[in-house]
Parts: structure tokens; C-alpha cells; sequence
């Protein structure tokens, strides 16, 4: 049997499955786009019935500095603002999740590679959905850089829906 031919005679036990997606991870960064996949990510777990995750990754500040003690107030300050940031983004998503019914839990890394965090806490957490935006904050970075969701797509262990 080809597999076309298995996955079209599954077709029928998949469709009346309560639920296709048992966990649903949505990546955020506080960008518009970000907002909307995580719209639609609460939409998708409330239908059906799924645990949603809600997770935002910030690499680490880069800054060139003359001294040492410097760097490190510079850090220091940049990390608490920023991380107080994250997990706002994340609880305010949380919050609009449980008040939709949404069995929801956040999660907020820190880590140099955006794309191995999200797909690792995917694996790690077994989701069978990662919702993320087009677009994050990085801006002109993208036009340098390979796009974060483009590379969540072919690293992930799951499939993964991309929101305009």
C-alpha cells in the first residue's frame, strides 16, 4: 500500500478523533504578528480541546563596551527590563487563554538560538502544533538573517502553522 493510500484510509478515524492537536505551542515576541498567531492559537485550542503552551525566546544583548564592569551594568539592566517584557507577553496571553476556557501554561527562555529553543520545548513537551507569526521584532535583521519562522518549519518536530 502506497502511502497516500494509508494516510487516505486513516482519513476517517483521523477526522473523528476528539482532537487533532493535543498541545498547541505558540512562540510570541510582542510583535503584531506575534499577537495574531497567538489569536489564533487560543481559537485553534479552545475548538479543540488542547492544552496550549505560549512560550517567547530573547537571545542574549550583544554590546561592545571599553570595560568589563560596564558590560555588565549594561547587561544587568537590558536582562531585568527585557525578561519583566517576556513574561508579560506571556502572561497576557496566558490570562486571555484561561478566560476563554484554555488549559494554558507559559513559558519564557533565554537562549542564543530562538529556532532550537522553540523546536527543542516543542519536542520536550511533545505539542503536535507550533503557531507562530511571519514577522517577529527583529525588523531589518530579517532582511540579513534567515527568517525564524522559516527555519522553525524545517527544524520542527511537529507541523507547524505560520500566521500573516
Amino acid at each position: 500500500m502506497r502511502n497516500d493510500e494509508r494516510m487516505e484510509s486513516n482519513l476517517d478515524e483521523s477526522v473523528s478523533s476528539a482532537n487533532i492537536f493535543n498541545r498547541i505551542l505558540v512562540a510570541v515576541d510582542g510583535s503584531n504578528s506575534a499577537r495574531k498567531a497567538a489569536i489564533l492559537a487560543v481559537r485553534l485550542a479552545k475548538r479543540n480541546a488542547s492544552e496550549l503552551i505560549v512560550a517567547t525566546v530573547a537571545p542574549p544583548p550583544r554590546y561592545v563596551s571599553s570595560s568589563r564592569r560596564d558590560l555588565e551594568h549594561l547587561l544587568s539592566g537590558y536582562d531585568a527590563t527585557r525578561s519583566k517584557e517576556m513574561e508579560k507577553w506571556v502572561s497576557d496571553i496566558v490570562s486571555m487563554a484561561k478566560s476563554h476556557g484554555v488549559d494554558a501554561m507559559g513559558h519564557v527562555r533565554k537562549s542564543s538560538s530562538v529556532v532550537r529553543s522553540i523546536t527543542e520545548l516543542g519536542e520536550q513537551l511533545g505539542v503536535d502544533l507550533i503557531v507562530l507569526g511571519t514577522r517577529g521584532q527583529s525588523g531589518i535583521k530579517t532582511l540579513l538573517l534567515r527568517s525564524v519562522s522559516k527555519d522553525v518549519v524545517s527544524h520542527a518536530p511537529c507541523s507547524v502553522l505560520v500566521v500573516r
